[in-house]
C-alpha cells in the first residue's frame, strides 16, 4: 500500500501541517492572540520527521518554547512549566 493510500484510508481527515498551523493561528487570532503577544509551546517527537511542523509553527508564531522529547511526551514538571510561563510575553499584565 502506498503512503498516500494508507494516509487517505486511515487518516481521511488529516490536515497538512501548514494548514493546521495556519487554521489554528486564525482561530486564536479571533481571541486576541497574534504572533507577537503569546509564546507557542511545542511538544513533538524529536525525530526529524517533525521538523516541517516545527518550521511551520516558527514561521507563523515565531520561536516556540520546546518541550519536545521522545515520542512528544511531556517529561517536565511544575518547574518546567513555570520556566516556559516566564518566557511568555506580558501584555496588559497578562502572560500569554
Amino acid at each position: 500500500m502506498s503512503f498516500e493510500t494508507a494516509l487517505s484510508t486511515h487518516f481521511a481527515n488529516a490536515l497538512p501541517a501548514e494548514k493546521f498551523v495556519k487554521d489554528s493561528y486564525e482561530a486564536l487570532r479571533l481571541h486576541g492572540f497574534e504572533a507577537l503577544n503569546p509564546i507557542a509551546w511545542v511538544s513533538v517527537c524529536r525525530d526529524e520527521l517533525t521538523y516541517p511542523l516545527l518550521e511551520n509553527i516558527r514561521h507563523i508564531w515565531g520561536e516556540a518554547f520546546n518541550f519536545s522529547s521522545l515520542a512528544g511526551m511531556l517529561y517536565l514538571g511544575k518547574t518546567g512549566f513555570t520556566a516556559a510561563h516566564h518566557h511568555a510575553p506580558n501584555e496588559d499584565g497578562h502572560e500569554r
